[in-house]
């Protein structure tokens, strides 16, 4: 039986989740999750996704690209939106606003979660739902390294980022006390990633 969003926000796993726009595709076969992670993430879209953004990646973009990109976006068979809300990223709400009105337009579902939720539970739990456990391992591997990757060059692999990394695995450690004990923090956080895989 098919795996969609209706079935996603039933669950009840995620009790500060709220749907913005379309009901009409909460029905909508999920295949998937991605993080948008570059600003033309269509062109590595195979179809059925939920797609996850804070609209970080948009921030050298203006208004008009953005939504070329979401255009296409909802033209490329996802199966939804969830979107964090961060003032940082968005301070006006234009970018979430033009999302909507593509959202609407396609019927696309549209998610908002708080400021406060991590993206990798949410990640976690609907891989598990939609693969078989080996393959969930996998597919969470794969996303995991792929966005911490990207994380440390988007900030030249410096350790005043370490905080962050933290909170990108939602690993509450003491960080005073974590940054002298560690020698090298890719190797470190490469193991945490191997041992949350394990433990999927």
């Amino acid at each position: 039986m098919a795996y969609t969003v209706r079935k996603l926000l039933e669950s009840e796993q995620f009790p500060k989740m709220k749907l913005l726009c379309g009901e009409k595709g909460l029905d909508l076969e999920v295949k998937g999750i991605r993080i948008i992670e570059i600003e033309d993430m269509e062109r590595y879209l195979t179809g059925g996704e939920i797609l996850i953004t804070s609209f970080q990646v948009y921030l050298s973009c203006n208004d008009r690209e953005v939504e070329q990109h979401f255009e296409d976006l909802v033209k490329s068979d996802i199966s939804g939106f969830i979107v964090k809300k961060r003032k940082e990223y968005d301070p006006t709400g234009r970018r979430l606003s033009l999302l909507e009105k593509h959202c609407k337009k396609y019927e696309i579902p549209l998610v908002e979660i708080s400021e406060d939720s991590y993206y990798w539970g949410i990640i976690r739990y609907v891989i598990m739902q939609v693969f078989d456990k080996a393959t969930a391992r996998l597919k969470y591997f794969k996303i995991t390294h792929d966005n911490f990757n990207t994380f440390i060059l988007n900030n030249n692999g410096s350790c005043n980022t370490a905080s962050n990394i933290i909170k990108f695995l939602n690993i509450k450690i003491d960080i005073q006390t974590t940054r002298s004990t560690i020698t090298n923090i890719s190797k470190y956080i490469k193991l945490i990633l191997v041992i949350k895989l394990y433990f999927i």
